[in-house]
């Protein structure tokens, strides 16, 4: 081997020690670079895991169905945050001839998600809504039931509920069980729209749509209303979770239910055996809200959720409609418990004690009485539809709280369709609240003419402006002649000018067309829409002055123009 040989053989050695001590050091700062981030986050940060059991193949997975079946969803608390675990139950029609008579046990495969609570919503929701869309919407509901679940159980040191844990940075509860970044991505799943097409439609930059599904930019209030736009919700909905709460209990306002010495009346408040929810309006929510289901199927209440306030005090609501608490007697033995009643809040006849009425018409059914043993006469009658007033009579309460909303959610439909197309729907309801037939309206307005043109006559007859005496018959007649030729007026030219102020207070972006004649018009004020025993506003009555100063002058113009014609 020659000098420049081994020279060569040295520097090829030295370059090999050198790149072993780099692959050495890259590998040592892997390795410690993983351990730090181990002790910093030891359990929350699970990687996301789609699992089969058993593996299916290609062709298999493409011919499995879901029999429409509630995913079975698992959450527990963590370090930082919440995780997840969503299996669904899926059936090969190959193997099982009948998978829609099958259990949830019974199914051939299953798909196991498991992560982050965010991770695992973002990957099952897109799951459920392939199946369908009501199993997407179902996903949806059965999430955030377990989730609600979870957060209103006691903490691991029994100290307080894990809402007072979670996200333990911020003090604001149930405002942020939810982050914007989450609530849009909810959102636009359900939508079933690709990313590309919601950012087109609401002008916003793909990329910062994308910045604002995972959370690193933040959603102004004008992108929150331009994608509430598009995805037809309210733009508050995309910034604050909704605001639910526990349904704790329900009443049959109608049908009496118990067994052996436990009895429950009508109107009597039962725990609920099953976790339920129910959206609360922003407008009633404080911390301290409580709700309750009406069960009755043949009632107007069925359906409706009761929401009311913590109450420790038997405060008076007369004539009020209220959830009270008090001590009784079972119906068959001597053991107190504490119960709950709705109704409607009474003093009793001894004016010491409550009686509380069955708020349901329904109840007071006469036409179900028949004749028999025990009503022969009107005094039984009489005393049965008294008895079936009363949810429960002469009671002392040891709370009562009155009722501050009463809401059927199954009756808020399409909410999401009538959003999309906001100015169009708010310009027709306005509209149809401007022009809606308004009986009352008119028959005030031509009362209160008919009533000054009545002391007009008489004040003219008491100064002798008229030769002769007239009776009630014909000072009525004339002073309706007069508001018949008044209104006319009024129906020509005040809706008409009115309608343009009020358009201009109400809406200045909408222009609604007039005509002459509109008939029938209700008037809003700041006060809002004034009652029929109302006086009315003074605008009106200027306006009323006006048109009859000017039939008067016209009167007397053609008065002159007859007697020079005369002469």
């Amino acid at each position: 081997m020659t000098r420049i040989d081994c020279q060569i053989t040295c520097i090829r050695h030295k370059q090999h020690l050198r790149l072993v001590r780099v692959n050495n050091m890259y590998h040592s700062m892997i390795k410690l670079k993983k351990k730090r981030y181990l002790k910093i986050n030891p359990i929350s940060k699970l990687v996301l895991s789609d699992k089969w059991l058993p593996p299916p193949t290609v062709d298999t997975k493409r011919r499995l169905v879901n029999k429409h079946m509630y995913p079975q969803i698992e959450m527990k608390m963590v370090k930082d945050g919440i995780n997840a675990e969503v299996t669904f139950p899926f059936f090969d029609p190959v193997k099982d001839k009948q998978p829609y008579n099958r259990g949830f046990i019974d199914a051939n495969y299953i798909r196991i998600i498991k992560g982050t609570s965010k991770e695992v919503y973002t990957r099952a929701a897109r799951v459920a809504s392939k199946i369908g869309l009501s199993d997407e919407r179902n996903f949806n509901t059965e999430w955030n039931r377990t989730l609600l679940n979870l957060l209103n159980k006691p903490s691991k040191d029994k100290t307080m509920i894990n809402l007072g844990v979670y996200k333990p940075k911020n003090d604001s509860g149930l405002y942020d069980v939810k982050t914007p970044a989450e609530l849009l991505s909810q959102k636009l799943i359900a939508s079933k729209l690709p990313g590309a097409t919601l950012a087109a439609r609401a002008g916003v930059d793909e990329a910062t749509l994308f910045r604002h599904l995972a959370g690193t930019f933040h959603i102004s209030r004008e992108v929150a209303i331009k994608y509430s736009n598009v995805l037809g919700c309210d733009p508050s909905e995309l910034l604050f979770n909704p605001l639910q709460i526990p349904v704790w209990g329900s009443t049959d306002l109608q049908e009496m239910a118990g067994s052996k010495n436990y009895s429950v009346y009508p109107g009597e408040i039962i725990g609920s055996s099953k976790e339920e929810y129910t959206l609360c309006p922003r407008e009633i929510y404080r911390p301290d809200v409580k709700a309750i289901r009406i069960n009755s199927e043949d009632s107007f209440y069925h359906n409706h959720v009761a929401f009311y306030y913590n109450s420790n005090e038997p405060i008076v609501f007369e004539n009020q409609l209220v959830v009270v608490g008090v001590r009784l007697k079972n119906f068959k033995d001597d053991q107190v418990r504490f119960r709950y009643f709705f109704g409607i809040y009474k003093k009793n006849k001894n004016n010491k004690t409550v009686d509380i009425l069955n708020p349901d018409p329904e109840a007071l059914d006469v036409a179900s009485i028949e004749q028999d043993e025990y009503c022969n006469t009107f005094d039984d009658l009489k005393s049965i539809i008294e008895g079936n007033r009363y949810v429960i009579d002469d009671i002392e309460p040891e709370f009562v709280a009155p009722i501050v909303a009463l809401v059927n959610h199954n009756e808020i439909k399409e909410k999401e369709n009538y959003i999309k197309d906001h100015n169009k729907f708010y310009y027709e309801a306005r509209t149809t609240d401007l022009f809606s037939k308004n009986e009352s309206k008119k028959f005030n307005i031509r009362n209160f003419i008919i009533n000054k043109e009545i002391e007009k006559i008489k004040d003219d007859i008491n100064d002798g402006s008229y030769k002769h005496q007239l009776s009630d018959f014909e000072i009525n007649r004339k002073a309706e002649e007069k508001a018949d030729q008044i209104f006319l007026r009024i129906k020509d030219l005040y809706y008409t000018d009115v309608l343009k102020n009020i358009n201009k207070r109400l809406r200045p972006d909408i222009s609604i067309k007039t005509d002459k004649g509109i008939k029938n018009f209700e008037i809003k004020t700041k006060d809002g829409i004034r009652a029929v025993r109302d006086d009315l506003s003074q605008e009106e009555i200027d306006r009323i002055n006006q048109i009859d100063d000017h039939l008067n002058d016209l009167a007397e113009y053609e008065s002159d123009v007859h007697e020079d014609k005369s002469a």
